[in-house]
Formats: structure tokens, sequence, C-alpha cells
């Protein structure tokens, strides 16, 4: 950097600036042009992104998901510049990670993740055994990532026969009615990521419904193998017209109004 201290030399200050020119034009730039954040296009069937990364070779790419991210991060340098790239964005419930597939070709990475097929809610029976929780019986050794999570809801006046808990991917949903005592319930509940929710179980006990949903074994990060211009399959070729479809085309064109 400049010096501070007075030149002795009136040439010495615009050496000094000069040297320091020389220094920065040595340092390889970091160069990111686009810094604008990606969006997933919902296309029916899939979801796909795209992502400008110029100057990032496909071989210095890394795409992961796990935990309901996708990342993805690169860097490739060379001798005057560093280009890179390093984005995370939220996958929606229904993208299917594990069957995704990335590919990169002239900076442009493109990730396309299906969704997953719909499943019919599952129903879960309500007991009238009052739910042991072991997650707090006080113990130091308890493990707070497998401990499940546990839903209490006021249902007065409701017997477990008029409660009906059905689960639908991260959803419970809990309703009942009764003309006995005109007790009513609907209640919607939204559940983490790792919430098995088709295994939840629940009991009804004195007006108290108690729904206990136990975790998923966390989850195993997915690397997405990304491939290149050269690795992708060609487009098929629209096959030959059959001699029959061409004569028919040449019957239309040759007929006279």
């Amino acid at each position: 950097m400049l010096s501070m201290l007075a030149p002795s030399h009136p040439f010495a200050l615009l050496d000094a600036a000069m040297s320091d020119a020389i220094s920065l034009s040595r340092m390889p730039a970091l160069t990111r042009l686009d810094a604008a954040q990606p969006r997933l296009r919902d296309e029916g069937a899939r979801y796909a992104l795209e992502l400008a990364a110029p100057g990032v070779a496909p071989s210095d790419l890394a795409v992961e998901a796990v935990d309901g991210r996708l990342t993805i991060k690169g860097e490739t340098k060379t001798a005057a510049h560093t280009h890179f790239c390093n984005v995370t964005i939220a996958l929606p419930q229904d993208a299917d990670a594990d069957a995704a597939s990335a590919s990169s070709a002239d900076g442009l990475i493109t990730i396309s993740l299906p969704k997953k097929a719909s499943a019919a809610p599952v129903r879960i029976a309500v007991t009238t055994d009052a739910e042991m929780d072991e997650a707090s019986d006080g113990s130091d050794d308890d493990d707070e990532a497998a401990r499940p999570y546990q839903l209490s809801v006021v249902a007065a006046g409701l017997a477990p026969a008029d409660v009906v808990i059905e689960a639908s991917k991260n959803v419970l949903t809990a309703t009942g009615a009764t003309k006995r005592t005109g007790a009513k319930l609907a209640r919607r509940f939204s559940l983490p990521r790792d919430a098995d929710a088709a295994r939840a179980t629940a009991s009804c006990v004195d007006g108290i419904l108690t729904i206990t949903v136990p975790k998923r074994p966390a989850a195993v990060p997915k690397t997405l193998a990304v491939k290149t211009a050269a690795e992708q399959p060609p487009e098929p070729e629209a096959p030959p017209p059959t001699p029959a479809a061409a004569k028919e085309d040449e019957e239309d064109e040759g007929v006279m109004v």
C-alpha cells in the first residue's frame, strides 16, 4: 500500500502508486456475474431450476440435496480470474430429490426435480390408552434427535370413536363431531420435515386428544452427478415417413379443388 511517510524524492510517491497498481493487476480477480437468487419453476410433473455460472467448469461443481434444501457450489480458478457460485434454495415438500438430475453446459446449470406421487391419506386409529411419553421421563440421557413430536388437543365431549385423524405428507388433520354432546373438532397441523406422520399414534382420554409423531432417521445427503453437454442423451429423431404416409402426402398435394 502507499506509504504514509513523506517521500524522499519527488517521484517516490508516483513510483509507489505504480507499484501498487502492478501488484493489484497480478492478483486474480473474483468473478460472479449473476447474483440473482434463482427460483424453481413448477412445470407440472416436475420442478426446474436454471442457474447462470459462467466460467465454472462442470467438473468443479458440487450439487447436494439434504433436509429439504438444494446447495450448488463451484469454483474454477484461472490465471486471471476465479469464477464461483454458491447458492442454497429451499425445496417444496413434494420435490423428489432422490430422482433429481443436474447438467451444465455453456455456463448454465440446469436441475430437474420430479414431483413425488401423491399418496392417499393414512388413517390413524384413536385408542383409549394413555400415551407414555418416554421423552419426558426426566432422564439426562434423553436423545433430543430421537424424541418424537407430541400434540395435545382439547376434545371435551368427544369419544375416541368420534375422532378421525388422517396423515397426508406432513399434514395432520383431526376432525370429529357427535350429536350426543354437540361437540365438534376441526384442527389441521403442519409438521416439520423430519416428522413421520404415517407412523403417528393417537389416544383420547378424559377429553384430551394426544397425538405422538415419531421422527424419521437423519437424512443422508444426496449428491447429484453434474452431466456435461456431451453426456446428455441425444434427442430422438423423428422416424422417416412410411411409404403409405408418403403416398398419402403425395395424394394430398395433388388434389384439385
